[in-house]
């Protein structure tokens, strides 16, 4: 998803556990691209990536002179965003000390639907970014999956999911939550091999 709050913005998630170094190196690459073209050349700033697993969106970011920050609370993503010298606050999302209208950019790739309540996740987000700052949300569409056998059609690594989320739904969380969407279009397959991914633009 992408999306804007105020004056800021949101976009898309996903894991790179399961993808190749070089894999998650290009993603990395097509990730920041998406950001900075919405920003439409705006120079780097602050980047804040929740669940930011072992930092392959991160590690470009600051290769293009942003200043990035971690939340991460898996042991290995930590052990890895320290050994790459990327700042990372050890804690839950909820729970992160972070400064009112301070990033320039907050990121949930693969995240936004693991949380327990994505209202209190997007508050924080939209608390902590700055007037004109960027909410960027990558997630499954869910509206081809039957939500009561989800947990047996879903790998096993995705079966903590807590919200099944479609198009519709999230596009009126985003909007509940001060986000107006402004753009939607699939990006490929989903967790489950039977849904696709979307992006969504939203601005507040």
């Amino acid at each position: 998803f992408t999306g804007r709050l105020g004056k800021g913005h949101v976009f898309g998630y996903e894991d790179d556990e399961y993808n190749s170094p070089t894999r998650t190196a290009q993603l990395g690459r097509i990730r920041v691209t998406e950001v900075e073209q919405v920003r439409h050349g705006a120079m780097p700033g602050r980047w804040l990536d929740v669940g930011a697993g072992t930092g392959y969106v991160l590690r470009e970011a600051r290769s293009r002179g942003w200043q990035v920050q971690a939340v991460e609370t898996n042991q290995h993503g930590v052990d890895t965003l320290q050994r790459q010298q990327i700042p990372v606050i050890v804690t839950p999302w909820e729970k992160a000390n972070i400064a009112d209208a301070s990033q320039d950019v907050v990121s949930f790739y693969t995240v936004l639907q693991h949380l327990s309540d994505p209202n209190v996740a997007l508050r924080k987000a939209r608390r902590v970014l700055k007037a004109d700052g960027l909410l960027v949300i990558r997630a499954d569409d869910f509206s081809s999956l039957n939500p009561a056998t989800a947990g047996t059609l879903l790998p096993l690594s995705a079966r903590d999911i807590q919200y099944y989320f479609t198009a519709e739904s999230l596009s009126a969380l985003l909007q509940k939550n001060g986000f107006e969407v402004i753009d939607m279009k699939e990006a490929g397959q989903g967790v489950s091999g039977q849904n696709r991914m979307i992006n969504v633009l939203n601005h507040g």
